[in-house]
């Protein structure tokens, strides 16, 4: 698989977090021409109350967006054996979910980083 860089989605991740107010805008800006394992695993992106991955946006398309856009992270920060086993359990929940609800089907609510349906 052909990966984007890390710039590339966390510019993307940056770019939705300020146009929906999302948590931790400003790190994720700061920090996205970063290779560095600590930061790609931060707290901030993958931890629990108030991070980036459990940030649920409202509308439906923005939720499914960034948790695209988190995935891809977490797969091609996976293929650099840069990933966490945090970061790759919440990147393969939040796949699982894009796989089981396809986009443009009804049912399935996000709800931070454990999902219900």
């Amino acid at each position: 698989m052909i990966h984007r860089s890390f710039a590339a989605i966390l510019s993307s991740i940056a770019d939705l977090l300020d146009s929906h107010e999302g948590p931790h805008r400003a790190f994720v800006r700061e920090h996205i021409y970063t290779v560095d394992e600590a930061v790609l695993n931060a707290w901030e992106i993958w931890g629990g109350e108030g991070s980036v991955s459990d940030f649920s946006p409202t509308d439906p398309a923005v939720n499914r967006a960034l948790m695209e856009l988190l995935v891809e992270l977490e797969d091609g920060m996976g293929a650099m054996g840069l990933s966490s086993p945090r970061a790759r359990q919440i990147a393969q929940l939040m796949e699982d979910w894009l796989i089981t609800y396809p986009q443009g089907s009804e049912g399935g609510t996000r709800g931070g980083a454990y999902f219900s349906s």
